[in-house]
């Protein structure tokens, strides 16, 4: 059992509206690390999710809330057992998407812009990939490649700093903007289909759920559906941004942990690639929409973790069902809850939200950014992709020798980035948890990298604020 499986208990223990779930659920779904760890950490957080989801939802008045495939899945179920318990004035749905399903289909209405998110960086990215992004295939691009006088094996990583200037030699490529506007056009129809049989081109108060990071998801989707003819805006509730596209109405994106504009120590002590990891669906990628919008086209393998994300999905599903009935529904609650799980008096649903998000935040800043062994072994080991292909997967924690968990500090990365361009630059997805498995100064390189992403997040508070 994990060292920190105790601390998350006594942490639970503070907040009544969780202690008696926590309790009741850790007794009867078994003393497995898995499952303690969704008792007393995972479920929490999906429940104070899909709480705050569906309290936005009715305060804002939105008739339809979608989940968005794949992260949205566990906490899309978590909102279906509390709209059982809250009877809420809300439609929910499940949205089969991806990065890359709807991308293509966008390129056709982007032109060149659509290379910006072809040649996008990422870990150990080749030629290929980015004509995989595209939707090209590996011969497709070879024969691209041999057009634009790159020579090099096309499956071979590129240098991080090499990749924007692909972006010119492909936007003087004629053969490249042709198959791509094609593989578009089609894909466009499809998706749209799509869209139209679920409903999305209807003229309703809507809003879409999703993790995060960066807002470019519901920006893409707007202006596919805007294209349908569709002219109202979305909502978008999100976990947590990082950041928002350029010339999106601020407005229209609500965030429960964090936001582009402040909470710097939850992101700096947040892992959004170990969130997307343990909140996913147990079902492949989609990949595309069947001709017609008959339904999406999902990746032939199963999803990433699809065990363990089945099982972890009908524990917060149970949870969500206890929490519920021993919660008031929103609107019902009079604020704020009180050791029977009642309201007082006197505070909105926007505090009862920050009490949640602050509450959630010793658990996740402990996991995140302090694993323990237990943790970086188990969580550490699950896959994961950062490319919108998934052609690759890796381990969360990749084994780092002591030079490599050293780049990861202020001074290392600077150096590495700006003064020595050319020397290799090895990321990890869960960087705090390869400094635990892979270094006795486990603490020492986190610190330091917790110190970085705070350096990282200034710097992008400080460009915001000067654009404006």
């Amino acid at each position: 059992m994990g060292q920190h499986i105790e601390t998350y208990r006594k942490m639970i223990e503070k907040d009544p509206a969780f202690s008696e779930v926590s309790r009741q659920m850790a007794s009867s779904c078994g003393s497995s690390f898995p499952e303690q760890m969704t008792c007393f950490l995972l479920a929490p957080v999906a429940v104070s999710f899909a709480a705050w989801v569906l309290r936005e939802a009715v305060g804002r008045k939105i008739d339809r809330v979608y989940f968005l495939a794949r992260d949205g899945w566990q906490f899309y179920q978590a909102a279906r057992a509390l709209q059982k318990s809250w009877k809420l004035p809300v439609e929910l749905r499940y949205l089969y998407c991806s990065r890359y399903s709807l991308r293509i289909p966008c390129y056709c209405l982007m032109g060149e812009e659509a290379l910006g998110y072809i040649c996008l960086r990422g870990m150990e990215v080749s030629f290929a990939d980015m004509m995989a992004r595209a939707g090209l295939d590996e011969g497709e691009a070879a024969a691209i490649a041999e057009k634009i006088g790159y020579r090099e094996d096309i499956r071979k990583p590129i240098p991080l700093t090499q990749i924007p200037k692909f972006r010119e030699r492909l936007s003087q490529c004629p053969l490249f903007l042709e198959k791509m506007q094609n593989v578009s056009r089609e894909a466009y129809r499809n998706a749209m289909d799509y869209f139209d049989r679920e409903g999305l081109l209807e003229e309703g108060s809507f809003a879409i759920a999703d993790s995060g990071w960066t807002g470019t998801t519901q920006q893409v989707l707007e202006q596919l559906l805007a294209s349908g003819g569709r002219k109202r805006p979305l909502d978008g509730f999100y976990f947590g941004l990082y950041d928002l596209p350029a010339g999106v109405d601020p407005l229209r994106y609500h965030t429960f942990y964090f936001s582009p504009a402040g909470n710097l120590r939850r992101k700096a002590e947040f892992s959004n690639s170990l969130f997307e990891a343990v909140f996913s669906a147990p079902h492949g990628m989609t990949v595309g929409y069947h001709e017609g919008g008959t339904g999406p086209v999902l990746a032939t393998e199963r999803g990433l973790q699809a065990d363990e994300m089945e099982r972890q999905t009908e524990w917060i599903e149970r949870y969500a069902e206890c929490y519920g009935q021993k919660r008031p529904a929103p609107g019902q609650d009079g604020g704020e809850r009180n050791g029977s799980g009642q309201g007082s008096p006197g505070e909105s649903a926007a505090d009862t939200s920050e009490k949640d998000a602050g509450f959630i935040a010793g658990l996740l800043r402990l996991f995140m950014s302090q694993p323990d062994r237990s943790e970086a072994e188990v969580y550490g080991n699950y896959r994961f992709s950062d490319d919108v292909t998934e052609k690759r997967t890796h381990p969360l924690a990749l084994p780092m020798t002591e030079d490599e968990l050293l780049s990861g500090h202020i001074l290392e990365k600077f150096r590495r980035l700006y003064l020595k361009k050319d020397l290799p630059v090895r990321e990890s997805a869960w960087y705090e948890g390869s400094a635990k498995l892979y270094s006795s100064r486990a603490a020492w390189h986190q610190r330091h990298y917790r110190r970085y992403k705070e350096l990282i997040y200034l710097r992008k508070g400080l460009e915001r604020k000067l654009r404006k």
